[in-house]
């Protein structure tokens, strides 16, 4: 699956927690997400060396922007992380593990790189 059908196709299944997402898929949505965040720190790290005249202004820009993110992209992600650990044979009530720290996060990316199971009835929905 290429970048832009798994944006695509996430956007698509945006509160759609049941189903099944594939590893390109999963994948892919988590890499862009983490390359606009990557990009957005970056970018605050700057500004935040440049001599301005409103000090701090561009970085709270930039703060605030990512906060934004952070709560549009909420949803879709979650979502998204419920369909594929359907995929990979696991119950998508999984994804509440990110709230322990650390070790859930962890586990998250585990079930997000295991195969996908030929166990298509036990996830789908009719």
């Amino acid at each position: 699956m290429s970048p832009l059908k798994a944006l695509a196709n996430g956007f698509r299944g945006y509160v759609n927690f049941f189903g099944r997402a594939s590893r390109s898929e999963f994948w892919w949505w988590t890499a862009l997400n983490l390359a606009f965040i990557g990009a957005g720190y970056a970018l605050a790290l700057w500004a935040d060396t440049q001599p301005q005249d409103g000090a701090g202004v561009g970085l709270g820009i930039l703060a605030l922007t990512l906060v934004v993110w952070g709560v549009i992209f909420v949803i879709p992600d979650t979502a998204l992380a419920s369909r594929r650990l359907n995929d990979a044979g696991v119950s998508g009530l999984w994804g509440l593990a990110v709230l322990v720290p650390w070790v859930g996060f962890l586990a998250i990316i585990l079930f997000g790189l295991l195969p996908s199971k030929n166990d298509f009835e036990r996830f789908t929905v009719s």
